[in-house]
């Protein structure tokens, strides 16, 4: 808010300067500026600013949610309860991805341990006990992004 009123008020004693600068007395086209040339701000229809990363992060926890109530009380088909991992699995191998070409050691590590969680829920919808794959898997995948990690920091000092 007080950066816009800034910018606002600056914008106004600019054109105010703008306007009450003498032009030439032999010339009658007015002066051109940079402030005249540049197209008005438009302001927007809301009060205030919408913070869209959060409202995004809302918007898939209420997902999230409705989803897992439909699941515990067995309304889903049968195909969605056995793939559903896989809306977790394949953000997390694109985001592993993004993060390796991106060279960010920390998104390698959190996508890796996203995939690892993601692949040992696959395995439970499948009938595998999940208590006995989400550590394992979930420890292999987070080793695989440490290792990584210390490729993409090789070069680079501590």
């Amino acid at each position: 808010m007080r950066r816009r009123r800034r910018e606002r008020a600056e914008a106004a004693q600019t054109t105010e300067s703008a306007e009450t600068s003498p032009n030439n007395e032999g010339d009658s086209t007015p002066e051109v500026t940079e402030t005249t040339t540049a197209a008005p701000r438009r302001r927007g229809l809301l009060p205030f600013v919408v913070n869209w990363g959060a409202l995004l992060l809302v918007l898939v926890l209420i997902a999230v949610t409705v989803f897992i109530l439909l699941l515990n009380e067995g309304v889903l088909p049968p195909e969605v309860v056995i793939y559903w991992p896989l809306a977790v699995a394949v953000p997390s191998v694109l985001w592993l991805f993004i993060a390796l070409v991106r060279r960010n050691s920390r998104s390698v590590l959190a996508a890796a341990a996203l995939l690892g969680v993601s692949i040992s829920l696959l395995l439970a919808s499948l009938k595998v006990p999940l208590g006995s794959t989400l550590v394992g898997i979930t420890f292999i995948t987070t080793g695989a992004g440490i290792m990584l990690r210390g490729l993409l920091l090789r070069n680079q000092p501590v």
